[in-house]
């Protein structure tokens, strides 16, 4: 279950040599990167600001908030908001930010990452909004066990993705197993349903063949 990115670094040696094949497709095969900074105000800290709770009430019928921004450097940079308050009831949004956006700004601190959102936040709430709680960023493209966030196919090849992703998928003479959202086919591929479901098809075909 090693994630595409980590494959495609050869950071894991495997002896002997994988085959032709399946380093053909880990080659051919890209990484996408996708960042969240997830934010959690207190209950004690919305209190103490009545006006955004109530700006922030008047969005739970969105699961998305999205900002058009003015044509500056931080446009389209943490513009968009998972409104997961809506289904959990914790005063919790999550930014977004994907591409090349998100491994400029995995070199970022989290505190400067939150200079470039909250005037975002104070434009969609149109409210002076309280700095979060908490908040964390991911940075999966610097994460050396991670090495991104998800596959994608390549420019010209959207045919070809469901042949990778089987030959990602096979395992090597019934002794190494693959699994992974990278070895789903189109379908669910860059998903966490891709990869639970090629964990259980792995799990299943190592029961039989212990059986």
């Amino acid at each position: 279950t090693v994630p595409l990115g980590v494959l495609k670094a050869g950071t894991i040696k495997f002896i002997p040599d994988l085959p032709q094949y399946k380093k053909n497709a880990i080659s051919s095969m890209k990484v996408g990167t996708l960042d969240k900074v997830i934010m959690y105000w207190d209950d004690e800290t919305m209190d103490m600001f009545p006006s955004f709770s109530a700006a922030w009430g008047d969005y739970m019928d969105y699961d998305d908030l999205a900002l058009i921004t003015p044509k500056t450097k931080t446009s389209g940079i943490f513009t968009y908001f998972f409104n997961s308050r809506r289904y959990n009831g914790l005063n919790t949004l999550t930014a977004w930010i994907g591409g090349s956006d998100a491994k400029n700004a995995e070199q970022s601190s989290d505190e400067d990452l939150m200079a470039i959102i909250m005037p975002h936040l104070n434009a969609i709430f149109n409210d002076d909004v309280p700095e979060p709680t908490k908040y964390i960023a991911t940075r999966w493209a610097s994460d050396e066990y991670s090495k991104g966030s998800y596959s994608f196919p390549s420019v010209g090849q959207p045919d070809t993705f469901n042949n990778l992703a089987s030959d990602l998928g096979k395992s090597i003479d019934d002794k190494i197993f693959f699994a992974g959202e990278h070895t789903s086919n189109s379908e669910w591929a860059a998903t966490t349903v891709g990869a639970h479901t090629s964990g259980n098809a792995a799990a299943r075909d190592i029961t039989t063949i212990l059986a």
